[in-house]
Formats: structure tokens, sequence, C-alpha cells
């Protein structure tokens, strides 16, 4: 029987190709992202190329989760197109200031971890 994390591994290849860019906290990208073998927008400093600059990532990140926070599906749109984030990564914690919205719908949900693909308006 596999694990919670297992199953999002699952998930992320079944649901991307090897190419595709996720959405997710420094955490989540160092548990979950890294070992399906995908990219993640933004990891943990010490796991990052030193000649790539970090802070424009981070900020995507931050306005990425301020515009599905704040329902501003043409901003997330913006932001995940310029970056190519094809699936999002969310802590439970983090869905509390989320309202159901077109293109979010959870697909996975596990280990305090739910999952959705990014639906291209």
């Amino acid at each position: 029987r596999s694990t919670g994390p297992e199953q999002l591994v699952r998930w992320i290849r079944a649901s991307s190709r090897p190419g595709d860019t996720l959405l997710a906290s420094e955490a989540v990208a160092l548990q979950i992202v890294g070992p399906s073998g995908r990219k993640c927008l933004v990891v943990p400093a010490v796991y990052s190329n030193p000649y790539v600059a970090g802070s424009p990532r981070r900020a995507a990140l931050d306005g990425m989760r301020a515009a599905l926070a704040a329902n501003d599906r043409p901003a997330f749109d913006a932001e995940a197109e310029r970056w190519g984030v094809s699936l999002v990564l969310l802590e439970r914690h983090e869905l509390r200031s989320l309202t159901p919205g077109e293109g979010r719908v959870p697909e996975i949900a596990r280990a305090g971890i739910v999952g959705f693909r990014r639906v291209r308006p």
C-alpha cells in the first residue's frame, strides 16, 4: 500500500510531462515535486541553481498565490502562462483563503496537500 506522498508523486507523473513546471511551496517542491522528476517554480535556496535569479521566481510564486486567494483568474493565468505552470499543489492551510473557482477543481488530496491541474482559458 502506498503512502500519500507516493500517490501524489504518481499523480504528478501521470498528469504532467517531464518539462512541465509546478507551483508549490518550497517544502512541497522538495518532498513531492522533486521525487516526481518535474520542475517547480521555486525550490529551497540550497537546492537552487546559483546562476538563476531566485527573486523573480519567488515574486511570481507570491503573486500567483495572491491571485488564487483573491480569485483573480486573469492575474493567475497570466503569471502561470509566463512561467509554464501546468499543475498546482497547495497545502491544506493555503486553501482556507481560496474560494472555489473555475479551473480550480482538486484532482487529488493526500498527505495534507491538494493538487489541481491548471485549466487554460
